[in-house]
């Protein structure tokens, strides 16, 4: 089985900001990716294709925090996430 999506930030988000996705199977983390918006914004920064394998696993869960201690972070948008067989 695998988790697939695309993740970017969202259409709003401020030029530079940055939010951290983490994917985790059973509490164990799989996947971490650092999103960020372009210096002009989201525009221009392509989605980023997740694919994670999560055969075995009974729990998926997909966590957004914020980019740096010192960022406010943004809100990221998950497009067409499916777990397929």
């Amino acid at each position: 089985r695998r988790f697939r999506a695309a993740a970017s930030t969202a259409a709003d988000a401020r030029p530079g900001a940055a939010a951290v996705l983490v994917v985790a199977i059973d509490g164990r983390e799989v996947e971490r990716r650092r999103l960020e918006a372009g210096p002009d914004g989201p525009d221009g920064v392509p989605a980023e294709a997740l694919d994670v394998d999560v055969a075995g696993g009974r729990r998926l869960s997909v966590t957004i925090d914020f980019g740096a201690a010192t960022d406010p972070g943004c809100a990221v948008r998950l497009a067409g996430p499916v777990i397929e067989q």
